[in-house]
């Protein structure tokens, strides 16, 4: 029962961490990219978001309406957009101060975008937010209801509730169709059912609705996005690495657990034993009992019986020989099965390896070292309309000037410094060898228009 237990630890141990190293390697994607929703619909009308009511596939969804970016900003990015407590809680902008807006004057923004603005983060603090929409620029002072702690550094989003929408019915205006305005269209980012054939699932849907999910040029293009942060890939050389890590995994604990019915062989194993333990600890003590059971199952019951008599009278008459000692006992007993020894020190050298290559996983998750792989310098110095999501870097105009790049690599304490160049709307028909062939089919950015081309391991640029 004890080698059991301890074997159902091992699993839980075991799998708790590379559940756990798996899911906070997870959560730090979602934040970089600021959802932890399976995927999002775009662009939608006010019958098009109702109808997300009866899509099989869709567990949950939140209410999303942008506005657009503020305007009166200094270096941070705040885009301003309408949303429910559930879109709140999937795009990480619930307030974990005060409360999320209830009147048509109350915004929820994070601590960076109010110092942005020249306010404290404090509830009760009034800010002014300027933004254009339709074509007219607004100016309006908010009061703030509730605030965030940050999680980027660049971008943040403000969020005014359904009555700051019921309260300037033209600023949302559905024209979607006509001028590309987003402010007045529906967006939602939802928690599938499941995520199996998810991509084609939203697909479906978008054309169930009259929506056009490919063509960007369509007056009704309604893209569904899978949050690829949540739906990850897996390489095909660490799904290798897990199943071989799997199989030693099982094969320990049926190592363990047969060593001690083989040694307990005319026991009887009972199911309570198993109750409460992993699915895979059960699954392993049924294929681990199978060929000991089975051996006392071969046994003659009177032969059993006069063995079992005949040992209990040995025990209770039977004395230590003088000079005797546990240490002289147990060594003879290894010897009386050699391949009884041989599995025991085989299962405890592979827990040992296993316990090895657990710890040596943990030790090797290492954020810095992805940074390190996707930038090698300390800083990274951009315009802010870099940043932007809905803009991005698209005109020559909005790179930095070589007056600022000197005057950075002239600063106290910088040993090196490069400019990072990329091909903008006037230059398309620029190409450069970068040196990596791009292995997945290129698609076109929908905020900038500009294409754009992956490897399998990750690594994008722009053609």
């Amino acid at each position: 029962m004890l080698a059991i237990a301890l074997t159902a630890v091992l699993f839980t141990s075991v799998t708790t961490i590379g559940l756990g190293t798996y899911e906070s390697l997870t959560l730090s994607m979602q934040l970089l990219k600021g959802s932890k929703s399976d995927g999002d619909f775009r662009n939608m009308t006010a019958e098009q978001f109702k109808a997300l009511s009866d899509a099989d596939f869709i567990r949950e969804y939140g209410l999303r309406m942008p506005v657009g970016f503020l305007t009166n900003t200094d270096r941070h990015n705040i885009e301003l957009d309408v949303m429910d407590e559930t879109e709140a809680e999937l795009l990480f902008c619930n307030p974990s101060h005060g409360s999320m807006p209830q009147s048509a004057d109350e915004i929820v923004t994070s601590d960076l975008a109010l110092r942005d603005l020249g306010a404290e983060p404090k509830v009760g603090e009034t800010v002014t937010i300027e933004f254009t929409a339709h074509g007219k620029d607004y100016s309006m002072d908010m009061v703030v209801s509730g605030w965030y702690e940050s999680t980027n550094d660049q971008t943040s989003t403000m969020v005014a509730g359904t009555a700051f929408r019921e309260a300037n019915p033209d600023l949302f205006r559905y024209t979607y169709q006509n001028d590309r305005e987003i402010a007045g269209t529906y967006w939602s980012d939802i928690i599938a059912s499941g995520t199996v054939g998810l991509l084609d699932n939203m697909k479906n849907w978008s054309r169930s609705v009259g929506g056009d999910p490919e063509d960007m040029e369509a007056p009704n293009y309604l893209p569904g996005i899978v949050n690829e942060m949540t739906n990850q890939s897996i390489d095909p050389s660490i799904l290798a690495m897990g199943t071989v890590f799997v199989i030693l995994f099982i094969f320990c604990g049926y190592l363990l657990i047969y060593n001690v019915f083989d040694i307990a062989v005319n026991v009887t194993p009972s199911p309570i034993i198993f109750i409460g333990a992993a699915l895979l600890a059960a699954l392993t003590v049924f294929v681990s009992t199978r060929k000991p059971v089975g051996k006392a199952a071969n046994i003659p019951p009177i032969e059993a019986f006069r063995y079992v008599e005949s040992d209990t009278a040995r025990r209770s008459t039977r004395r230590s020989a003088p000079g005797a000692s546990l240490p002289r006992l147990a060594w003879s007993n290894l010897g009386r099965s050699r391949r009884r020894t041989a599995f025991i020190i085989v299962s405890l050298m592979l827990c040992v390896v296993l316990l090895n290559c657990v710890g040596t996983a943990a030790q090797s998750v290492d954020v810095e070292k992805q940074v390190d792989y996707m930038i090698r310098t300390d800083y990274s110095v951009v315009n802010a309309v870099s940043t932007n999501g809905q803009k991005g870097f698209t005109s020559r105009e909005e790179g930095l000037s070589q007056e600022t790049m000197d005057a950075i690599a002239s600063q106290p304490g910088v040993t090196d410094a490069g400019a990072v160049y990329k091909n903008t709307k006037e230059d398309t028909n620029v190409t450069y060898d970068f040196g990596i062939i791009p292995t997945l089919d290129p698609t076109v950015e929908e905020e900038t228009g500009l294409t754009s081309a992956a490897t399998e391991d990750g690594f994008s640029f722009n053609l």
